[in-house]
């Protein structure tokens, strides 16, 4: 067909992804879709990837977790048949979350276990210290107090460590919450 190139794939996908920042969330997965589309007959893998993310993320969005987490799936299939280690990582990651949604906790912690070895053999100290901190809410959802307390503070040590604001406030909100399961009302308010 005219006009179905690698090109407008990732014009859409682009299109898509502002559309969503806007709110417009069905333009935005309509984009997506149609750049999915697209790059599935161009046999373009990478753009197939990236648009199976984007609508894997979408549907989460809007508490879809079963479509989520199918597309996640597919998703990381891709990543490791390109054998592009940081997409891969990044995409058990995800995963994870959406496993993690659906009380499948073991699978979460090893999901997050592979990424945070990914990450840790790429040097990416961001992912490591997001993922530390996404270990540390499974370990409160399963009421591991000090297991969470302690991944939560490694990873806070990680971003204060790359000078991540917003990676900090998001450790000390999370052992806040946790002081506050605990019913610890003034670690939780000093957190």
């Amino acid at each position: 067909a005219v006009g179905r190139t690698q090109e407008r794939s990732k014009v859409l996908f682009a299109a898509g992804v502002l559309a969503g920042e806007q709110g417009d969330y069905a333009a935005a997965r309509a984009l997506i879709e149609e750049s999915l589309a697209i790059a599935r007959e161009l046999q373009d893998r990478w753009g197939v990837a990236v648009a199976l993310n984007a609508l894997a993320v979408f549907a989460r969005d809007r508490g879809d977790v079963p479509a989520s987490r199918s597309l996640f799936e597919e998703s990381l299939a891709i990543w490791r048949e390109l054998g592009d280690r940081s997409a891969v990582a990044r995409a058990l990651s995800n995963l994870a979350n959406a496993v993690k949604t659906q009380g499948d906790h073991a699978l979460a912690a090893s999901l997050y276990g592979q990424a945070l070895s990914i990450f840790r053999e790429l040097g990416d100290r961001d992912g490591v210290g997001w993922t530390i901190n996404y270990q540390g809410d499974v370990a409160r959802e399963q009421g591991e107090w000090q297991v969470a307390r302690t991944l939560y503070e490694q990873s806070l040590l990680s971003f204060r460590d790359l000078g991540d604001r917003w990676g900090s406030a998001s450790a000390l909100a999370d052992l806040g919450n946790l002081a506050r399961d605990q019913r610890n009302h003034a670690s939780c308010h000093d957190l």
